[in-house]
């Protein structure tokens, strides 16, 4: 940016607030890269500890294989306790066969499509009156009313008023997987999320990301979960200003401007702001990080000031999170419901019912997990690197035009994780 004459300034509350780091340094500071460090260790641990498990190894052994082995090949995999057999396709399919009793000339087994299979789950289930809501709350936060991979602050602000109203919804489950966005409208959402608390149970399940306006949202909940490796926190709000001055004036462009007021053209791109400017925006970004403080003291039943220490803008896995009390337990989206029927106090008479309408809670559910298992490739050629880095760029040029707050102010996760 300073190659092609593009200023940044920029405004943020939090140590650990390191979405604009990108825009002044050309490496980590020493708090990201000890907060990534943390959450990262996080997750590599959950992930020995469940391996080792199931396995029937230690997470010293797997630890050792990692650091020694790098690729593994099948034969040294399964010398090593990591995989129970080698086989080619082929043979599984025989396998398959003896186990469903199919004649071996069919070149296939006994098989139902997943969406059959839900399916007869769903005309197996028995109706009742009480409808157990189960809302996903998925993609970047953004002012208005969103789109099918954003959560528009409107839209979910007037299904949860719905939700509330109507008496045949007991209980909801709130399944978040957002990286925040947008201070504005996860206010906006987290106050509904409070006034429907107080008239019915509102579990918030945490799935990927829970983060900054993600873990707002939750934050008035009457029980929040996570996974283990949830990646969440990140309380902090920061504010990008970008002006096109000395590029413009490179290329022969020039702005002028007719005002009535002092700071009439503050939100102009043709100039940097002045120091009065920059005072006014580090205010704004200070009331909103206190406001965001007050929601997380309140629900939370934390001390304000011990809050600020745990919030800061700093990156938490689930499992963390925990131990500091932004969480209350570890657990999965089944979890959650079975919450949400007990707080609700409904037994075993209760329904699913997904909102926004979509696929079945089976579908979605069986599909979320097979695809997190086994990706559906988007095309039979594998993608090159440049393409893949393209797509990358494309990706996060996304998330900025999705930046819409009105206040220009944003409670969102510090990067986008990747993890490979």
């Amino acid at each position: 940016m300073q190659k092609y004459g593009v200023g940044v300034q920029v405004l943020r509350v939090g140590k650990y607030k390191s979405a604009i780091e990108p825009f002044l340094l050309r490496g980590n500071s020493s708090a990201n890269q000890e907060q990534t460090q943390k959450w990262l260790t996080d997750l590599w641990n959950e992930f020995l500890t469940a391996s080792a498990q199931s396995r029937k190894l230690t997470p010293q052994k797997i630890q050792a294989i990692a650091d020694k082995e790098g690729i593994i090949l099948s034969a040294s995999a399964k010398s090593l306790g990591l995989i129970d057999k080698i086989a080619h396709e082929d043979e599984v399919i025989a396998q398959l066969q003896k186990l469903t009793g199919e004649d071996p000339d069919t070149h296939s087994f006994r098989q139902i499509e997943l969406g059959d299979y839900a399916q007869t789950l769903e005309d197996g289930e028995k109706s009742s009156p009480n409808q157990i809501a189960v809302v996903y709350a998925e993609g970047d936060i953004v002012s208005g009313r969103g789109g099918s991979e954003s959560i528009g602050g409107d839209t979910l602000t007037e299904l949860m008023r719905d939700l509330r109203n109507n008496s045949n919804v007991k209980a909801i489950v709130l399944r978040v997987n957002s990286p925040g966005g947008s201070a504005t409208a996860s206010e906006r959402i987290a106050r509904e999320v409070f006034l429907t608390n107080r008239e019915k149970p509102v579990i918030a399940s945490m799935g990927n990301l829970a983060a900054s306006g993600g873990y707002q949202i939750s934050s008035y909940a009457t029980r929040i979960f996570a996974s283990p490796n949830t990646i969440t926190g990140s309380i902090g709000v920061f504010g990008v200003l970008p002006n096109f001055q000395k590029i413009a004036q490179n290329n022969g462009i020039t702005w002028d401007s007719v005002k009535t007021g002092r700071f009439a053209d503050s939100d102009t791109i043709s100039r940097p702001k002045t120091a009065e400017e920059l005072a006014i925006g580090q205010r704004v970004v200070n009331q909103i990080y206190d406001e965001f403080l007050t929601i997380v003291s309140t629900s939370r039943a934390i001390a304000k000031p011990k809050v600020n220490e745990i919030a800061q803008g700093r990156v938490w896995s689930g499992l963390e999170a925990q131990k500091v009390g932004l969480v209350d337990e570890l657990g999965g989206i089944e979890d959650a419901i079975q919450a949400a029927a007990k707080q609700a106090k409904l037994g075993d008479d209760w329904e699913i019912e997904e909102y926004p309408k979509a696929s079945s809670f089976e579908v979605k559910l069986l599909e979320q997990l097979f695809n997190s298992y086994f990706p559906q490739p988007q095309s039979s050629a594998p993608i090159d690197p440049f393409t893949a880095e393209i797509q990358r760029f494309q990706e996060d040029f996304a998330t900025l035009k999705a930046m819409n707050d009105p206040l220009g102010a944003y409670s969102r996760l510090p990067f986008t994780p990747k993890l490979d």
